[in-house]
């Protein structure tokens, strides 16, 4: 009851046609504030209202016309709704096709592999690409990683330049050569300078004796 009035779905009389509590306990406190004629004549105006025509009980209709739905009154469900019971019965059940009253964790409703209707696991709605993993967790909550897949190394090929995006993914690459490639401190590159360089302060004047040996005296 709310506001010590009964709801809209409390009865007004049982099946013996006594009055129900909810509304005997109304009753009883508008008798102690009316008299019996002024209740009366209000439930007579009452039952006319809603459908009696000489106001009285018996002859009050189950349905008053235009007020609720009918007996007769169908109920169905589309697409993903399903349905049963009739409203002369007095319970209509609706529910989603292929529901489970607990579905697993991490779930959603909706369409297998085939189109076939009910609750999957999220990770079932995914397969693994080349180069990722899918591995869904042990402990029963349906939770799924994605990672990269681990790649065999290949071996060598030929010296290339590469560059790579923001993400350090391969965005391009171009041949190479050793001019492409800063000079280490141990293993120095090559040059007819530093030859000659190297020559003149490890022993003799070798281009001397060369010049020598070639042109004598």
């Amino acid at each position: 009851m709310a506001g010590g009035f009964p709801t809209s779905s409390e009865r007004l009389v049982e099946t013996d046609g006594r009055p129900t509590f909810a509304w005997f306990r109304i009753l009883s406190r508008i008798g102690d504030m009316v008299s019996l004629g002024d209740v009366k004549a209000f439930f007579r105006a009452l039952l006319v209202k809603l459908g009696s025509p000489d106001g009285t009980l018996e002859n009050l209709p189950p349905v008053a016309t235009g007020s609720f739905l009918t007996k007769d009154t169908r109920v169905e469900g589309e697409f993903s709704v399903d349905y049963s019971g009739t409203l002369e019965s007095g319970l209509v059940r609706l529910s989603l096709v292929g529901d489970e009253e607990a579905p697993l964790p991490t779930s959603y409703y909706g369409t297998g592999p085939i189109g076939e209707k009910g609750w999957r696991t999220i990770a079932s709605a995914f397969l693994p690409g080349e180069g990722i993993t899918l591995t869904e967790a042990g402990d029963g909550s349906g939770v799924i990683t994605v990672a990269l897949a681990e790649l065999a190394d290949a071996g060598g090929g030929e010296l290339r330049k590469f560059v790579r995006d923001a993400y350090g993914r391969l965005a391009g690459t171009s041949a190479a050569t050793t001019d492409d490639l800063a000079e280490g401190l141990g293993n120095l590159y090559f040059t007819d300078a530093r030859a000659v360089a190297a020559l003149e302060t490890t022993g003799p004047d070798y281009l001397q004796l060369l010049l020598n040996e070639y042109n004598p005296p």
